[in-house]
């Protein structure tokens, strides 16, 4: 929902270890993002500034000296903005359910659009003929039979199947595991928190959802 996306920032922010004067910065080998800030990677860099040249392919560390000094540098505003053109709104975010919007794009986040869109369709159990966050798809998830917790919990349990799955493919990776699992807890919890009791018998639906007013979108805080 439109009023959450200041909620699931600071969410992925603190996430990612930009909070008490630290900005998350990270250049771990073994890790294929890369330079890292915020959750923001290399790649991420340099198709948010229209320079998609200049993305290296996975576990090639030739990154442009530039780009790597600029994305250290990068500002706040520019930080909100990468997260709401480049993960928010591709997932639709303004449309999703309270609490599911940020389980998706925290895995988008993470992961990237493919497995956002794979796990919001498992955990829902939808078609793969449907196009991926449409109008037919979002119609699915606001029905009123559809248990937005157990949505939330589905899609972190295929998160923790997932990160099981990579570091029995990449065992230099198990270092992450803890961190992945203690995010994906602490994610999901918000995301319940967010996601409202759906037992009552004024339910929001798709149509009337987007009413709600967008409030002023307040500076980045620790």
């Amino acid at each position: 929902m439109k009023h959450n996306f200041i909620i699931a920032l600071h969410n992925i922010l603190r996430s990612e270890g930009f909070y008490d004067g630290k900005r998350g910065w990270t250049n771990d080998p073994e890790d294929s993002g890369g330079p890292t800030l915020a959750g923001i990677t290399y790649n991420n860099y340099c198709e948010y500034i229209g320079e998609p040249g200049l993305c290296r392919p996975k576990n090639d560390r030739n990154w442009d000296p530039a780009i790597v000094r600029a994305l250290r540098n990068i500002t706040d505003d520019q930080i909100s903005d990468f997260y709401r053109t480049k993960k928010w709104s591709v997932v639709r975010g303004d449309d999703l359910p309270p609490g599911i919007d940020l389980a998706v794009v925290d895995v988008c986040t993470l992961h990237g659009l493919g497995k956002a869109r794979s796990f919001y369709r498992q955990a829902l159990a939808l078609p793969e003929s449907m196009r991926p966050f449409s109008d037919e798809e979002l119609r699915a998830v606001w029905d009123t039979s559809v248990d937005w917790d157990h949505v939330i919990e589905a899609i972190a349990g295929l998160r923790r199947k997932h990160y099981y799955a990579i570091i029995t493919k990449y065992p230099g990776k198990r270092k992450f595991l803890k961190g992945w699992l203690n995010r994906t807890r602490t994610v999901t919890a918000q995301c319940c928190e967010l996601a409202p009791d759906r037992s009552g018998e004024t339910m929001l639906t798709l149509a009337d959802h987007g009413r709600c007013d967008d409030p002023e979108e307040p500076a980045i805080a620790a």
